[in-house]
């Protein structure tokens, strides 16, 4: 869920939101919390690492107005207490009038109130919920509605003219949005629901979920669960127990247990975020952290 901060879009930020005539040369104070270590880090890491690499030119070009910015970081260890921690420590001690982040849905969702209440404006490139901005003028998301992700995976799956459909979901901010907007999706198309299910955050056994779904004859499941912990567990336990249905997931590419055995998501059909920069700054990107703009 990784989008590259462009130069003009900080640029803008500060422009609107820092008065210049505090100070001619003083560095300007930036905030920014990601999640670098714990489950998220896979897309916080290489947030940060965007977000770095547009600072440095900004700074190499003169900074905003002959002002430099000076970046402080803070690790919210995929925690969404750590992230309240992270950002009041950078309000206490930095008085920062922007911040970048929190990366995720849910880790931005508990920042965006407290930023707001600050008058604090605040940018998140990967973090959506529908009402994350509502009533919130401090607060923007650079990342479209989850609706606009679910369609090419729902007219897949309604193509494919499944009998009997099932849809796990993780009881998770993220989780929760796209599970509505597929719900609203399948409720449009009249396509009925045979099972729906809310699975508990860190279940890792759902050996009498699979039996279930078997012994209704389900030929279908969109598995809405979450990283690095519940979705492998599921994909590895309905290999083992023969769930015969075909499985459908949300991105499961930021996945690091899969990335350490993908043959778990053999066969499994997925809707992927793809999210772009220049070519100049994604070949700078590539060349300073070795690493793909995607996934970090």
């Amino acid at each position: 869920m990784v989008k590259q901060l462009t130069r003009s879009f900080i640029v803008l930020l500060l422009l609107s939101s820092v008065v210049f005539a505090e100070s001619k040369t003083e560095p300007i104070a930036l905030g920014a919390i990601y999640s670098l270590s714990g489950w998220g880090a896979i897309g916080g890491v290489a947030e940060l690492r965007a977000t770095k690499l547009a600072v440095e030119e900004i700074n190499g070009a003169g900074g905003i107005a002959g002002r430099p910015i000076e970046l402080h970081v803070e690790d919210n260890r995929s925690d969404l207490k750590e992230t309240v921690s992270a950002f009041q420590k950078l309000l206490s001690t930095q008085q920062i009038p922007v911040l970048l982040g929190p990366n995720w849905a849910e880790f931005a969702e508990v920042v965006a109130p407290i930023a707001n209440r600050s008058s604090v404006v605040m940018l998140t490139s990967s973090g959506y919920t529908r009402t994350l901005t509502t009533g919130k003028p401090y607060v923007f998301t650079t990342l479209t509605p989850h609706h606009t992700h679910t369609r090419l995976l729902f007219e897949h799956i309604a193509h494919a003219g499944h009998k009997k459909i099932a849809i796990l979901h993780s009881i998770n901010t993220y989780y929760e949005s796209i599970y509505q907007s597929f719900l609203e999706r399948f409720k449009d198309q009249n396509i009925p629901i045979s099972k729906s299910l809310a699975i508990e955050s860190k279940t890792t056994d759902f050996r009498s979920f699979l039996l279930r779904l078997k012994s209704d004859g389900v030929d279908a499941v969109l598995a809405l669960l979450q990283e690095s912990g519940e979705i492998p567990a599921f994909l590895r336990q309905a290999r083992e127990l023969g769930l015969s249905a075909q499985i459908y997931a949300a991105d499961i590419s930021y996945d690091d247990v899969l990335h350490k055995d993908p043959s778990l998501a053999e066969g499994v059909e997925f809707f992927r975020y793809v999210t772009t920069s220049t070519p100049e700054f994604q070949n700078k990107y590539e060349a300073k952290y070795h690493a793909p703009t995607l996934l970090g």
